[in-house]
C-alpha cells in the first residue's frame, strides 16, 4: 500500500517571498527545461510529508509519482 495514512500533503508555492527566494526549487538536474516547463513542473506538484518508516512504494506496485527529497533519508527494500 502507498503511503496516504501518513502523509501530509500541499501544493507547492511557486510565488518568491519578500527576499526573493522561492518556497521550492527544481534540483539542478532538471535545468534543461526552459523556464515556463520548470515554472509548468512546480505548478504540478506537491509538498509532501511522510512519517519515518513509512513505505512510499511497494515492489511490485505501479508508480504514478515522483519524489524528490528535500530532507531526510529513503531506503530502498527490495
Amino acid at each position: 500500500t502507498g503511503p496516504e495514512s501518513d502523509t501530509t500533503e500541499q501544493p507547492l508555492s511557486t510565488t518568491a517571498d519578500e527576499t526573493g527566494s522561492r518556497e521550492f526549487q527544481l534540483p539542478s538536474v532538471f535545468s534543461f527545461l526552459l523556464p515556463e516547463e520548470q515554472e509548468e513542473f512546480v505548478s504540478k506538484a506537491r509538498s509532501t510529508t511522510i512519517e519515518s518508516g513509512t513505505p512510499i512504494i511497494s515492489e511490485g506496485e505501479t508508480g504514478d509519482s515522483m519524489y524528490i527529497i528535500k530532507n531526510g533519508v529513503a531506503r530502498v527494500v527490495t
